[in-house]
């Protein structure tokens, strides 16, 4: 059984993502990854964001943005909190952003991805072609 929190974090991502066109992608390899702009002045471990990142790929599961969520389809897992003295907004609101990159697009250096696309949980959308 899920915790509510979690259930939301996988609503969002799914709604978000939806709007972003997302769901007709059926993506069969994507790297993703999650930043967090904790929006204070404290020390945050990234490896905490974890389980907010399986919450997301679960949403994008839920509206079939992925062929699957395994190993197979998700090639590439990564997560960032980002102090507020680096972040370029120097926002005090906290944000999180999903970047889902497609691997079909992947370019010949694997850390350099094509984006399709950066979705602004529980906020407005990003898309870059």
């Amino acid at each position: 059984m899920s915790s509510p929190l979690t259930a939301d974090i996988r609503a969002d991502t799914a709604y978000v993502a939806k709007r972003a066109g997302l769901a007709r992608e059926a993506l069969t390899g994507v790297q993703l990854g999650l930043v967090w702009y904790p929006g204070k002045r404290i020390v945050c471990d990234s490896d905490n964001l974890a389980p907010t990142l399986k919450a997301a790929i679960d949403g994008l599961r839920d509206i079939k943005a992925l062929v699957a969520d395994d190993g197979s389809v998700v090639l590439r897992t990564w997560q960032r909190a980002i102090p507020r003295h680096m972040d370029p907004q120097d926002g005090t609101t906290p944000r999180v952003l999903l970047v889902c990159e497609d691997a079909g697009r992947l370019d010949e250096d694997w850390f350099a991805p094509g984006e399709i696309g950066t979705l602004v949980l529980g906020s407005s959308v990003h898309r870059r072609a």
